[in-house]
């Protein structure tokens, strides 16, 4: 028994030796660029995508080349494309996870690169295929999530948790599990 153990203790050891590897390596990130001064109450969402070229550092090729589109806003549009076509870095490029050098991206007529970073991404929101939601109920999940959409020292009631489970087209759904869509929105 106690050899047993002695063999499980090593389990936890490792995982968290891979642990804190990983909590180190964000340590160790260089801050982001800040250099954007522009902030705005609430932008209207006008983006506009032009001659944009992206390159990742190391990679001799190009991840995106020379893409151009305009999304009005209220506008719903979809990137469609094989695997690895570059949808997900366009994302990330919009969201500015990423610096672009080659071609421009604007929302309501400004380069995003003008807009103060942190103002900028609490308007910004990416859904990803992979969705992580706690243990708890999803009103938690929701209020947690609009905690986490810059508003951190505002509370939110039922209500407002209700309207949004309204407009995810979630409120009126039996209880249960939800699926992968649903899950997203």
């Amino acid at each position: 028994k106690s050899l047993k153990q002695l063999s499980g203790v090593n389990a936890v050891i490792q995982k968290g030796i891979a642990a804190a590897d990983s909590v180190f390596s964000v340590i160790d990130l260089s801050p982001e660029k800040n250099l954007g001064q522009i902030t705005h109450a609430r932008l209207e969402g006008d983006i506009r995508v032009s001659n944009l070229n992206f390159q990742y550092d190391g990679s001799d090729e190009l991840a995106l080349r020379e893409v151009n589109f305009q999304a009005k806003p209220g506008q719903v549009i979809a990137l469609v494309g094989r695997s690895g076509s570059g949808k997900s870095t366009l994302a990330s490029l919009l969201a500015r996870f990423y610096d672009y050098h080659d071609g421009s991206i604007s929302v309501d007529g400004q380069e995003i690169k003008d807009y103060d970073l942190y103002d900028y991404r609490s308007q910004v929101g990416i859904v990803t295929q992979a969705v992580t939601l706690f243990n708890d109920t999803v009103a938690a999940n929701i209020a947690y999530g609009l905690k986490r959409s810059g508003r951190r020292r505002q509370e939110f009631s039922l209500d407002q948790v209700v309207g949004i489970l309204d407009l995810g087209g979630l409120l009126a759904r039996a209880p249960g599990t939800l699926s992968g869509g649903e899950r997203q929105r």
